[in-house]
């Protein structure tokens, strides 16, 4: 009797840990941009780092057209960068093109 309300417990507990494990997906909603990173001269940037700020694993390149898309967490804010340019950033919003 004691190992079948062990088991019971046991398996109660393991269901919670998953449900628990399984809340961070349904608070973090992410978002899909996209948008074209230009120069001053209305340029594309080809090979731009398009990146979310303290997760750098999230994040494109712009192609040859200065364009990139990703998803991404609503409200993130995010960092471009590209060697010979200053740093940029911007925050997700509503907005879906950037």
């Amino acid at each position: 009797m004691t190992k079948h309300l062990f088991a019971k417990a046991a398996m109660a507990l393991m269901v919670a840990a998953a449900s628990l494990l399984g809340v961070d997906s349904v608070y973090a909603q992410n978002r899909s941009i996209s948008g074209t990173v230009v120069d001053t001269g209305g340029q594309p940037v080809i090979g731009a780092a398009v990146t979310v700020v303290g997760n750098t694993r999230i994040g494109a390149a712009t192609d040859i057209n200065g364009a990139f898309s990703l998803s991404v967490p609503a409200g993130a804010t995010m960092n471009v960068e590209s060697i010979g340019y200053k740093s940029q950033t911007f925050t997700v919003t509503n907005q879906t093109t950037y």
